[in-house]
């Protein structure tokens, strides 16, 4: 389905329509705080089975259309797979390492507290020969990433396409996950803060990269190195007005 230039695909936008439709059902609305990690989780999956375009095709199709004429089953669906990415279990925001196992029905989740600067977090992205895909949150709002091939890409519920930003390196998805989830108060060089970090590899996906082994113990930081260990001061910000 094709896009409106210049339409809002935002959650913000989206769940105005989801409750729209709620409302025309007669059910209760769903929190306007955010879905942000239910998206995220629900675009993971579908970047791993590779049908994304499914996942932006719904925002578009419950956006440009009236709730009344939604076809029901695929809005349902699309629904309650938010639904159980946002409340897994109706245990709340706090997504687990056992949560996303079952989520995205995969084993080898490595769950952390990440604390330090920004040469940190850059690090802590694997390089281009390791495939795999990441659930980022702060306080209350989540963002997610996907490394694919030679590019990484970051989606954020927030983004006003609707869709995910594309980026050639790690250093540049590393400034996109601080842009997107800290303060500019939080973005300082010389600043520890602190995300929750969910690394998930892909060697053992059905996946272009399905054949890169990722030894955990070549070195501190849990992978090889290549020469995109590197970065450099200075990043864009840009401001959520929803969780």
């Amino acid at each position: 389905m094709f896009s409106y230039i210049g339409m809002d695909y935002s959650q913000c936008v989206l769940i105005d329509k989801i409750n729209q439709y709620q409302k025309l059902k007669g059910r209760p609305l769903i929190s306007t705080r955010g879905y942000c990690h239910g998206l995220a989780v629900l675009w993971l999956s579908k970047m791993a089975q590779q049908k994304v375009e499914w996942f932006y095709d719904m925002i578009r199709y419950i956006i440009h259309n009236k709730p009344q004429d939604y076809d029901e089953a695929s809005f349902e669906k699309f629904l309650a797979l938010i639904e159980f990415g946002q409340n897994p279990l109706n245990s709340g925001l706090n997504i687990t390492h056992r949560h996303l196992r079952i989520l995205l029905e995969m084993d080898n989740i490595e769950s952390t507290s990440f604390v330090g600067k920004y040469p940190n977090l850059f690090k802590k992205i694997r390089p281009k020969k390791h495939p795999g895909m990441y659930l980022i949150a702060h306080g209350d709002h989540a963002i997610a990433a996907f490394h694919k091939g030679d590019n990484y890409y970051v989606y954020d519920s927030n983004y006003f396409t609707g869709e995910a930003k594309m980026f050639d390196s790690k250093e540049n998805a590393a400034k996109e996950i601080m842009a997107r989830l800290l303060s500019k108060a939080e973005q300082k060089e010389d600043e520890d803060f602190e995300l929750e970090f969910n690394y998930i590899p892909l060697n053992h996906l059905s996946h272009p990269s399905s054949e890169v082994v990722i030894d955990m113990s070549v070195n501190d930081g849990g992978y090889e190195a290549d020469e995109e260990e590197k970065f450099s001061s200075g990043w864009q910000t840009s401001s959520c007005n929803i969780l």
